[in-house]
Parts: structure tokens; C-alpha cells; sequence
């Protein structure tokens, strides 16, 4: 049998609460005071009773006989089936239980019995057999075993086709349109003597839904749940058939309903985002999809809402990831299939993109307007051999129609494929010679390709065209510019003037030439008369701020007459020219004010990465990264915004953020192998492990192996692993590569610890040849000499230093260390104090700063200010503390005192630490 019967799913629906007991009652008198509610339709009230008479009478059969049918008249199934279970033990025969347990067990998924009950109820009167053999046929449909179901209703309709349920059997059998309209009549026919039977409703439900009368369908199941209140599940074939009505605002406040039931159930929140999806509210629609999706992952229709929604909020690879999982169960020529493949170019799958784009051509479900539409966003994501092959497999789908060669032709420009460019429009123009388009398209073609005489044809040609005649002159002093025949220009361009003396091009052109001939006053009263006559030129403004770069003098007027202009008219285009005047006057803060009202506007994208420039150029890092980071989180496939935000985590020193984005860049950007070796480097500055996979990917590619990255990131992982010769080695190899600022810090880091003192001293010296001001090579020239003990030397240098740079405590607490060493206790002492305000938890400085303190016989304050150490030390530290308190104590005279600070210390693991204590320790007695 074809698989058409009408399908079915039902869920579960909740329990109501108990009621409380009346005393004064029989169990009897509560039984027959429940009937009567039950006659006039108060059921809850007919449940209460008939429960206080199972209180006084646990085993009375009436009681939960009719309290269980009661539960299935109102849709509570759990309940119904409890009861009526107990009163089969308490000898309620079959034929009283069997047809309600068939419907119970239906309701509740419990397909097994249903089947079960069909042998036992072989037995009973037909009619209920029939009932029984009709629930098992609705069964099997539920589980699509549909030859079973067919099985099922045939032994029905052959006991009898006159009972009420062998009807029924035969509506569910109905599969022709014909059958379908057939039935819904019966089935309406039936209702009219039968109000009492619900399944008749819900069939006719079943039936108007097959037949996609979807608004109707939703009305006949209302009526049904007004009849079974407690069944909640038939809510989602309301709001189902509402939503499929286009009936949105009355299958919501449904929705809602059942969400409020169970807020996680993955049917309600598939509508939901049906809903929501279709009110154009992609972010929540998104949020729903994927709640559905948690509880359910093989929900084709929820991955495509959550997949169109992201889409549609530009999370391109949260769309990729969604549309992966269902793009090959859909029809070729299916929408969601054409943005799958958009988003796989966007996200720079082109390898993917244009395999899927294969195969819609091998199933000719793709035409020549598509795959010139795929090869434009090919050319923005930058595949331009990629956006080749697709227009070139467009020629061949196309007809040789004058349309269709100008859009090849206009294509094949933009990817500088010229030669092809110029004979596709050719052959359009060809095709239709009064075409502006394709004669224009020609211009561009072969000023491209200089050929000049060719532009120079069609100029002529439109000089005699009165209409045309002043765009032949300002082409032909386009052609004689680019050919830098200035003097010439000038006068076509004076010709165009006589004819119309306002014409914005020509007055542009002929600022620009001026400009170009170095004539900059001449060229700013041009762009100024560009400016007069439309105030918001885009190009002018932004070329007459480049004068301020090219010719500083100008820098005031320029700045005057954008300010004038301003004034005049609010517009975004001056207002973004007078802010880069400000940033090229060094007027940062006022440039930054504008950039940021820009900003606010939303309306001018890549705003955010100037702004964000000019709080880093300010040192304002914090919201140097906030705003790259919006921007970034808005464009995740602009490179520019990621690299921005990169450089600003670097320099705030969060490697573990930029490996982190870095790591997210690499999903929108496959093929750039360079954020491979880009993400080993942060995770190697993050000491994060570089996973084997990436460190192959480095190591086989020539150009990134051999990249002074490469060796930096390695330099750090051996770093990190306190291997310091091999990481001499690499970061060695990288300063040669590239020798800068951060590559003589790495190197320097790695020799010091190294104990290569006399190796920092030769690259220092070396390298202050060349760059005789660097305070990084002072600063480990001057740290080596210490550690050679050439402290003459040490000393110039750290005085040098100090008195240039103040704030560095390493440097003041070095200073006063040597010059304690040469007896210049009170220099010591200040340094000493001064690095302490700079780095008042530093153990190392608070040492230098208690012996500065005892070289100048000030004991008491020495002490106090190892007792400050002490507080902070951790315990490896505490020793040499204890052991330097110990000692000045002894100097102090206060041998008793020192011997039992001593006699306290924890035995240090250090044999040469122990020494000096049992020799300070001899010297206490």
C-alpha cells in the first residue's frame, strides 16, 4: 500500500490536582454526586467527588470505572489509564475497559498494548472489536507501518461496515482527492447523530489537513480540544494549520501556550521560529530553531529557519553550518540551496561553493543569470580564477543576445580580463549599436587596455552629437590626461566650459590636473568651485584634504573652507574631510570627536576602524578594542576588521584573545595559510600549546616555515619549555630575518636567561651603532654589564637612563643596588624609594630598598622593611629574607635574636643555602 494514509502524532497532556474529601458522605453519595456533575458537564467538579469516594472506598469499582472514563472524556490520559488499570484488578470485565484502554494507550504512544489488546478483543462484541481493530489501524499509520494499519482497518470494515468505527476506518483509508472530499462528508454526516464521538473530529481535521484546507483544519481541531481540554498536544496541529494558513496572529498566542507548558519541547519552538521568522524577527527566530534543535538535532526545518535566520543577521558561518546539514536533502533549485552556495563563497569555500554550483549545472537547475550572479560574489570574495570559470561556463549557457554579452563583458573588466571584456561588449554593440551601455562599457574597456585612439574614436564620434557633445569633450581630456598631455586637457577641458561654464567634471578634472602638475593654489580654488556647485562631492572632498599632505601651507584654508562648508550643510562626506584635515594637523582629539559622531549616524560603514586608529594613537586601548571589536563582530569576513583588532590585542598584550579570534578568522578564510602561522604565534605568546595539525601545516609551506614568525613562535614554545638554547637559536634566526624592536626583545629575554651575558653585550653595542638612542639596548646592555660584575659601566648607563626615563622600577631598583655598591648609601636609598612607589609588592625591590636602608646604618626602618617582605613572600622567598634579617640583626649586635630567627627557618632544599645559614648560625654563639 502507497505510504498516504493520513499521518498522525500526538503527545502526552497533564495531570489535574487532587480535590479535598468531604466527611459527611457515603462513598456511595460522593458516586452519585458525581454523576449528577457529570450530567450537567461539570466535570472537574464530578472528579473531586468521584476521588473522595476512592478515599473511603480504595476498592470500589464503580467509582473507578467511571472516574477513569471521566479522565478520557477530558484528554487526560496518564490519569484515565491509572484508573482504569485498577479497576480490571478490582474485576472490571473486558468489554467494559478494553475499547477505552485501545484509545488510551493510542493517546499515550503506548503502541505495543494497542496491538496487544487487538487478540483479546477478539472476543468481545464486534462493535468493540471494531473499535479496538480502528485504534490499532490509527496506530500503525502513527508509526508509517501503513500495510500493518491497512491490515487493521480491512478486518474492521469486513466485520461490519455499518458500525460507527468501520466509518471511520474507512476515512483513514481515503486517499484520492475524490476519497478525501468523500469522507469529510461521511465524516460531517456522522458528527450530526454522533456529537459525543471526538475521534469523528479529529478525522475530519486529519482529512481538511491532507487536503491543505489548512485554516479550516485549524478551526475543526479547536473544536476538538474544547472537547478534550486536557489533551495539549492537539494545540500543535492548531497552530500548525494556523501557520500553514498564513494565519500568524492567531497561531501565536497557541504557540505560547504550549511553550508555557514546556518551554523546551522542540515542535513548539520549530513553530515558534516559523513564526517569528516570518515577522521578519530573524535574531529570535534563530533562538528558537536552536532551542528546538538541542532537543531534537535532526530537525531539517529548524536547521533552515536557524540557517536563513543567521543569514539574514550576516552570522554567515553559523548559516554554513546549519544549511550543511540539509542542503543535500533539498530539491537543486531550491532557494536555500542558492544561499548555501552564496554563503560558501562568502565564507571563502570556493572549493565547495563551486562543486555544489557543478552540480546544479549537471542537473541543468542552473541558468546563465545565476551563474553570473556566482561569479560576482566570486569576484567580492576575491576569487577571480574562480569567478573566470563561471563566466566562462555562462558563455556557454548563454544566447548570443546583447544583454547577456554586456553583463560577460562588464564582468570580465572588472576581473581585468580585458581582451575579453572588450570583444564581448564589441560583439553587443555589434549586435545593438544604439546601446550607451555597451559604448560606455567600451570606454572603460580601453582605457584600461590604453587604447587610446579607440577612446579617442567614440570622443570624436560623441562631439558630434549635440546632446553628446560635452561628454566627448571631457572624455577627450580624460584621454589626453592619462597620456599626462596637461597643456592639451586644459584646453579641451576650457571648451567644455564655454558650453557650460558649471559643469562639475570638467571644473574636477581640471582641479585634478592642476594637482597633479604640482599647481596646488590653482588646484584648490578648482576643487573649491567643485565644492560651490554640489558641497558634498565625495571625491573633490576627499581630494582636496590630500592637498593638506601634499602641500602643508594649505592646511588652513583647506581646514577654513570645509569648516565653512559645514557650517552650511550637515553633511557626513565634509564632516569625514574637515576630521582627516584634524588628524593631519595633529589635532587628534577634535579629529576623534567628529570620527565619533560619524560614528553614531550608523550610516558609514568602516568608520569604526578610523575611530578605533585614533584611540589607539591616543592610548586609549580599552576602547581602541571595543570599537574594532563591534565592528569586527559585524563584518566577521572583513580581514581588515579582524587584523585592526588583532594588533590591538597585541599591543595590550591579550595574546589569548587574539589567538582566540584568530582561531574564529580562520573559519571565515580557509585558504589564507597565513593565519595558520598567525594563530601558532599568539597561542606561543599565550603559552597555549600550537596543535600538531597547524605546526605540520607551518612546517610544509616554504614560505611560512621560513617566515621570522615561524621562528618566533617557535622560539617562544621552546621559551615556554625553559629550552633557552634552542630558543637562542630561533629567535636568533628571526632578528636576522627581520630585525626590529620585538625581535631584539625576544632574543635579549632568551640570552639573559641563558647566562649569555656577553653575547647581549655584543648585539647591543652592535646594535646601537645604528640606532644610537634605543633605550631596549641600554637597558640589557646595561643589566648584562651587572651581570659580567662590570659595574662602572652598569652604573654610567643606569644613570643615563634614569634621568631619561623615570618610571621604570627594574632600572631604579638596579641603580640603587650599584650604587650601594660603590658606598653611595643616600643615592641608594632614593632609587631604592622610588622604585618601591612604582612597585611596592616587588620582594626583589623591597630587598635592595632594606639593605639600601642598612648601608646607611638606618637599622630600625631596614628591619621594618623586611617585615613588609616577609608579608608578601611566598615561601621559597621568605628564606633569603629571613636569612638577610638574620644577618643585619647580627650586625646590630642582637646575636640572641638573629640565632633564633635562624633556629625558626624551614630547612631549605638548597645544600649551599643551608651552608651560609650554619655559618651565620656559628657566628650567633
Amino acid at each position: 500500500m502507497k505510504q498516504n494514509i493520513i499521518n498522525i502524532a500526538l503527545a502526552s497532556v497533564l495531570a489535574i490536582g487532587i480535590g479535598a474529601c468531604s466527611p459527611s458522605l457515603t462513598s456511595v453519595q460522593h458516586i452519585e454526586k458525581g454523576k449528577s456533575y457529570l450530567a450537567e458537564n461539570k466535570n472537574n467538579e464530578a472528579i473531586i467527588e468521584l476521588k473522595n469516594a476512592i478515599k473511603k472506598d480504595a476498592k470500589n469499582l464503580d467509582a473507578r470505572l467511571i472516574l477513569g472514563k471521566t479522565y478520557l472524556s477530558q484528554g487526560d490520559y496518564k490519569n484515565a489509564k491509572k484508573e482504569l488499570e485498577r479497576s480490571i484488578k478490582l474485576g472490571a470485565t473486558s468489554e467494559y475497559t478494553t475499547p477505552n484502554l485501545a484509545e488510551i494507550y493510542y493517546k499515550l504512544n503506548d503502541f505495543d498494548n494497542v496491538y496487544n489488546l487487538v487478540a483479546s478483543a477478539e472476543l468481545l462484541h464486534d462493535e468493540q472489536y471494531v473499535t479496538v481493530l480502528t485504534y490499532a489501524g490509527m496506530a500503525a499509520i502513527y508509526e508509517k507501518k501503513f500495510d500493518k494499519a491497512q491490515g487493521y482497518f480491512d478486518r474492521a470494515i469486513q466485520i461490519s461496515e455499518d458500525f460507527l468505527y468501520s466509518k471511520i476506518s474507512r476515512g483513514y483509508m481515503a486517499r484520492t482527492e475524490e476519497e478525501i472530499s468523500s469522507a469529510i462528508e461521511s465524516v460531517e454526516i456522522l458528527m450530526a447523530s454522533n456529537p459525543e464521538i471526538v475521534d469523528l473530529i479529529l478525522l475530519k481535521g486529519y482529512l481538511l489537513q491532507s487536503t491543505k484546507q489548512y485554516q479550516t483544519a485549524a478551526e475543526t481541531f479547536t473544536e476538538y480540544s474544547v472537547k478534550r481540554p486536557k489533551e495539549s498536544s492537539i494545540l500543535f496541529f492548531i497552530a500548525q494549520n494556523y501557520i500553514r494558513a498564513n494565519q500568524l496572529e492567531r497561531a501565536e498566542p497557541i504557540v505560547d501556550a504550549i511553550l508555557k507548558i514546556a518551554n523546551s519541547h522542540p515542535l513548539a519552538n520549530q513553530l515558534k521560529a516559523q513564526i517569528l521568522f516570518d515577522n521578519k524577527n530573524y535574531a529570535l527566530a534563530k533562538q528558537h530553531a536552536n532551542t528546538a534543535l538541542q532537543q531534537q538535532p535532526d530537525l531539517a526545518l529548524s536547521h533552515i529557519i536557524a540557517g536563513l535566520s543567521a543569514y539574514y543577521v550576516k552570522e554567515y558561518e553559523s548559516t554554513y553550518q546549519h544549511l550543511s546539514k540539509v542542503s543535500k536533502r533539498l530539491p537543486k533549485q531550491s532557494l536555500v540551496n542558492r544561499i548555501f552556495i552564496e554563503v560558501q563563497l562568502l565564507l571563502g569555500y570556493e572549493v565547495e561553493a563551486l562543486d555544489s554550483i557543478q552540480q546544479l549545472m549537471d542537473s541543468n537547475n542552473i541558468d546563465f543569470n545565476s551563474l553570473l550572479t556566482l561569479s560576482n560574489e566570486l569576484i567580492k570574495s576575491g576569487n577571480n580564477i574562480a569567478a573566470k570559470a563561471l563566466i566562462d561556463k555562462a558563455g556557454v549557457l548563454a544566447d548570443k543576445d546583447p544583454s547577456n554579452l554586456l553583463r560577460q563583458g562588464f564582468l570580465r573588466l572588472r576581473l581585468d580580463d580585458v581582451e575579453l571584456g572588450i570583444a564581448a561588449l564589441e560583439e553587443s554593440l555589434a549586435l545593438d549599436p544604439s546601446s550607451d551601455t555597451a559604448e560606455g562599457g567600451l570606454v572603460i574597456g580601453y582605457l584600461q587596455n590604453k587604447q587610446y585612439d579607440s577612446v579617442l574614436k567614440i570622443a570624436k564620434k560623441w562631439q558630434e552629437n549635440s546632446d553628446k557633445k560635452v561628454s566627448g569633450l571631457l572624455l577627450q581630456a580624460t584621454i589626453e590626461a592619462e597620456q599626462q598631455l596637461y597643456g592639451e586637457a586644459k584646453v579641451t577641458l576650457k571648451d567644455v566650459f564655454t558650453i557650460e561654464p558649471n559643469n562639475i567634471a570638467a571644473h574636477l578634472n581640471m582641479a585634478i590636473i592642476e594637482h597633479k602638475s604640482g599647481n596646488y593654489s590653482v588646484a584648490f580654488e578648482s576643487y573649491k568651485q567643485v565644492l560651490t556647485l554640489k558641497p558634498n562631492h565625495e571625491k573633490a572632498i576627499f581630494l582636496i584634504t590630500k592637498l593638506t599632505i601634499d602641500s602643508p601651507s594649505l592646511l588652513p584654508e583647506v581646514k577654513r573652507s570645509l569648516q565653512e562648508l559645514l557650517a552650511l550643510n550637515n553633511n557626513m562626506s565634509i564632516k569625514l574631510g574637515l576630521a582627516n584635515v584634524f588628524r593631519t594637523e595633529g589635532n587628534l582629539g577634535k579629529a576623534l570627536e567628529l570620527y565619533v559622531e560619524l560614528m553614531a549616524t550608523g550610516s558609514l560603514d568602516g568608520i569604526e576602524i578610523m575611530v578605533g586608529d585614533l584611540y589607539s594613537l591616543t592610548n586609549k586601548l580599552d576602547r581602541a578594542i571595543d570599537t574594532y571589536k563591534n565592528y569586527y563582530e559585524k563584518n566577521k569576513t572583513n580581514l581588515m576588521a579582524g587584523k585592526r583588532l588583532i594588533v590591538a590585542y597585541e599591543q595590550a598584550k591579550e595574546y589569548a584573545l587574539a589567538a582566540s579570534l584568530i582561531g574564529a578568522m580562520r573559519n571565515y578564510h580557509r585558504n589564507l595559510d597565513g593565519l595558520v602561522l598567525l594563530n601558532g604565534y599568539f597561542k606561543s605568546m599565550a603559552k597555549q600549546d600550537v596543535s600538531s595539525t597547524d605546526l605540520t601545516i607551518i612546517k610544509g609551506s616554504r614560505q611560512l616555515n621560513n617566515h621570522w614568525l615561524a621562528n618566533q613562535m617557535h622560539g617562544h614554545i621552546a621559551y615556554n619549555e625553559k629550552n633557552y638554547d634552542q630558543a637562542v637559536n630561533e629567535f636568533e634566526s628571526g632578528y636576522q630575518k627581520n630585525p626590529t624592536q620585538l625581535t631584539l626583545t625576544t632574543l635579549f629575554k632568551a640570552l639573559s636567561l641563558n647566562g649569555q651575558n656577553d653575547k647581549v653585550i655584543e648585539l647591543s653595542l652592535d646594535y646601537l651603532k645604528k640606532n644610537e638612542d634605543s633605550r631596549l639596548a641600554k637597558i640589557y646592555l646595561a643589566n648584562a654589564y651587572l651581570n659580567t660584575a662590570q659595574n662602572d659601566k652598569a652604573l654610567a648607563l643606569y644613570r643615563e637612563l634614569v634621568d631619561k626615563f623615570t618610571g621604570n622600577a627594574i632600572l631604579l631598583n638596579n641603580l640603587a643596588y650599584l650604587e650601594m655598591q660603590q658606598g653611595n648609601s643616600l643615592a641608594a636609598i632614593k632609587y631604592a624609594r622610588k622604585a618601591l612607589t612604582l612597585s611596592p609588592n616587588s620582594i626583589t625591590v623591597i630587598d635592595t630598598y632594606a639593605q639600601a636602608l642598612a648601608s646607611n646604618k638606618e637599622y630600625n626602618q631596614s628591619l621594618d622593611a623586611y617585615d613588609t617582605a616577609l608579608v608578601l613572600a611566598d615561601e621559597s622567598e621568605s628564606l633569603d629574607i629571613i636569612f638577610a634579617k638574620a644577618k643585619l640583626l647580627l650586625t646590630m649586635g642582637n646575636k640572641k635574636v638573629a640565632r633564633q630567627l635562624l633556629l625558626s627557618m624551614t630547612a631549605p632544599s638548597n645544600s649551599a643555602m643551608q651552608i651560609k645559614i650554619d655559618k651565620l648560625l656559628s657566628e650567633t654563639r
